[in-house]
């Protein structure tokens, strides 16, 4: 059976100083990728960042936007914006 591991970027990893990425969690990522199953980013950033940041990992899965959008193995499933006319309101 094939686990999934999920991850956030902000502040759990990266730095909460300087927003790099240390390599010891790079490793990290690559050794649970390689021996256990498959990463997922999960994010509030944009589906661009997101995906730029989950290709320079090795990592083909992301949930961006917020939930929004959903990216399986470089493919997009989903992704819904927020109406303009909900956000012409704020």
């Amino acid at each position: 059976m094939r686990k999934y591991f999920f991850f956030d970027i902000d502040g759990t990893l990266t730095s909460p100083l300087d927003s790099c990425i240390p390599r010891s969690t790079v490793n990290a990522l690559r050794e649970l990728q390689n021996k256990e199953g498959t990463l997922v980013l999960a994010t509030g950033r944009l589906q661009c960042d997101a995906i730029s940041l989950a290709h320079e990992l090795g990592i083909d899965s992301v949930i961006s936007d917020g939930g929004n959008g959903v990216t399986i193995h470089n493919q997009i499933i989903c992704h819904e914006s927020l109406p303009l006319v909900s956000c012409k309101k704020f």
